[in-house]
């Protein structure tokens, strides 16, 4: 899992972004809480964009999943209603982005 201090080697490096991103099918993680908004306060702080892979986030169980759209309102978010409505083989999808 990346750190505040990748955020700052990627953006030293001329990076455009991080993608954060758990596809271990069929048990992914999300990325949460405190790691979550220092993630996000990195790269804003940096201007990179943060992608932010939620397609776990319908399936969690323990709590309210956190969204890096609590964190950023630069954050890319993507989802699936693949996973949650257990569509097998199908891949449909969607994206919130910042207003242009």
């Amino acid at each position: 899992m990346p750190t505040a201090v990748d955020v700052e080697r990627l953006a030293a490096d001329g990076a455009a972004g991080l993608l954060l991103a758990s596809p271990n099918n069929p048990t992914g993680t999300m990325t949460r809480g405190p790691r979550l908004a220092e993630l996000a306060k990195a790269c804003e702080r940096h201007k990179l964009w943060l992608i932010s892979d939620e397609i776990y986030h319908g399936l969690e169980y323990d709590g309210p999943a956190e969204t890096a759209l609590q964190h950023s309102d630069t954050a890319i978010v993507v989802n699936s209603f693949s996973k949650y409505f257990s569509m097998t083989g199908w891949r449909i999808g969607w994206l919130v982005v910042p207003e242009a």
